[in-house]
Parts: structure tokens; sequence; C-alpha cells
């Protein structure tokens, strides 16, 4: 690949300082005089070419390699910041867990319901994550039908008392 650089530099490096610029000028005088082109300068041997494309080449590699360093460094700290952004979602999503299930267990199944929908659409969640919020949601809304049942029964049962006094 360097020899291959290195060749591609030289022949047009070659090539263009070859082919030069030939200049022709026109007085535009009634008698047309013309003037000869200057000659063109010499063009370099070959080898000064091809050595100086070697040069360059060399300079390019020591470049690329001069900031191999640099380059592994960024990778490490945005590795680093990929990571740890990583962790604080994954403390988030284990934060809310634990909040809807202490909601469940305090029997406020509605406020479970609310606290996992507007995670669901803030929170990028993994398909496992979305399964465990699934899960507790399940599990805050049977805590809400049986937590009506519960009402219902006794809203029956409080209308089948007879009333004191009566």
């Amino acid at each position: 690949m360097k020899t291959y650089f290195a060749g591609f530099l030289a022949l047009t490096s070659a090539l263009s300082l070859l082919t030069g610029c030939s200049e022709s000028s026109n007085s535009g005088a009634a008698g047309g005089s013309t003037t000869p082109a200057p000659p063109a300068p010499p063009a370099p041997p070959a080898a000064a070419v091809t050595e100086t494309a070697k040069k360059v080449g060399a300079e390019a590699v020591q470049a690329v390699e001069a900031a191999k360093p640099q380059v592994q460094e960024a990778a490490k700290v945005v590795q680093q910041a990929v990571t740890d952004a990583g962790a604080a979602a994954q403390q988030k999503f284990n934060d809310l867990v634990a909040q809807v299930k202490k909601l469940i267990a305090d029997g406020k199944g509605t406020e479970a319901v609310q606290a996992l929908t507007s995670a669901t659409s803030a929170l990028k969640l993994s398909p496992e994550q979305q399964k465990t919020l699934d899960d507790l949601k399940a599990q805050a809304q049977a805590a809400l039908s049986k937590k009506g049942a519960e009402a219902a029964t006794k809203a029956v049962g409080d209308l089948l008392k007879p009333k004191p006094g009566n």
C-alpha cells in the first residue's frame, strides 16, 4: 500500500512538472509580431521526485502512528461514557420497579399503573425490562380489580344491613 501510494504520488508529481505550460502571446498589432514562449523550467530528475514521494509517505505514516494513542484514549472515554449511561439507566429502571412494587403493596394500584404508563413512554427499555413492567402492570391491575370487587361487596353488604333506628 505504501509502495503504491509513493509510486502514485511520484507519477502525479512527475506528470505535473513535465506538462508545464506553453504560452504564446499575440501583441494584437497590425504587423502580427509574436514573441516566443519562455523555455519551460528543467524537470527534476525522476529519482528526486521518487525520493520526495517516499518522504511524504513516511511523514504521513508517522502522523498516523503519532495520532493512534490519542484515538485510543478517546475510544476509552466514549466507552466509559456509554457504560456510565447504561448504569444510570438501569438504576432509574430499578428505582421505578421498587416504587411501583411499594405502591402495589400499599394498595395504590391506580398510582402504580400511572407510574408504569409514564415510565414506559419516558424510558427506552430492553425486552426483558418491558416484560418486567408488563408483569408489574398486571399485578397493579389485579390489585385494582380486587380492591374494586371488595368495595362493591361492601357496598352491597351495607345496602342489605338494616339501618339503625328504623
